[in-house]
């Protein structure tokens, strides 16, 4: 069989990064709003060039605030575009 993707040759270099910080979060025991999430929400608005942007859980609630808010750009998973029927990737 040759495999189409070697997934573990790509994230075999983050993997002691990865047990670090995975090990941060369960020590601190917050899986939500915690100091990653909000250190997430600051570099994603930094990349994205936005003033704020908010990290969510799913889909379902990314279309109820964007809704909420007549929020009219945004990323998202590709389940919560086809979900809005959104065909744009922002």
């Amino acid at each position: 069989m040759i495999p189409l993707v070697d997934v573990k040759a790509q994230y075999a270099r983050l993997i002691p990064e990865l047990k670090r910080v995975f090990a941060e979060v369960l020590e601190d025991g917050r899986f939500v709003f915690g100091p990653n999430v909000a250190a997430f929400e600051t570099e994603a608005a930094a990349y994205l060039g936005v003033p704020e942007a908010v990290g969510v859980g799913n889909g379902t609630l990314l279309r109820a605030v964007c809704d909420g808010f007549r929020v009219t750009r945004w990323t998202s998973t590709a389940r919560a575009r086809r979900w809005s029927g959104s065909r744009r990737p922002c």
